[in-house]
């Protein structure tokens, strides 16, 4: 469960860099399936199932706003630096 909890985190992290709000709800549901989905295969029970679910969607949006809140540096630092007075003696 840990590293699942783990992973969801980082999911989550790794969409709200390249993802708007809107890709989640439905990311999370493919989760869920896919964990379930996993669950069912190895024969895990109904109540591990549930709780690999809600792991999922409590975990993967956890990470969306840690994502989201962190912030990029490569944004942080302009392309090409601007002098604020170049501009003055341009004008005028």
């Amino acid at each position: 469960m840990l590293m699942l909890s783990i992973g969801c985190l980082l999911v989550g992290a790794a969409l709200a860099r390249f993802f708007r709000v809107f890709v989640l709800a439905p990311l999370v549901l493919l989760g869920c399936v896919f964990v379930a989905a996993i669950a069912v295969a190895h024969g895990y029970s109904a109540g591990w199932i549930i709780l690999a679910c809600v792991l999922v969607a409590t975990c993967m949006p956890l990470g969306y706003l840690a994502g989201a809140l962190i912030p990029n540096p490569l944004r942080a630092v302009p392309k090409y630096p601007v002098d604020i007075r170049d501009r003055k003696s341009e004008s005028g």
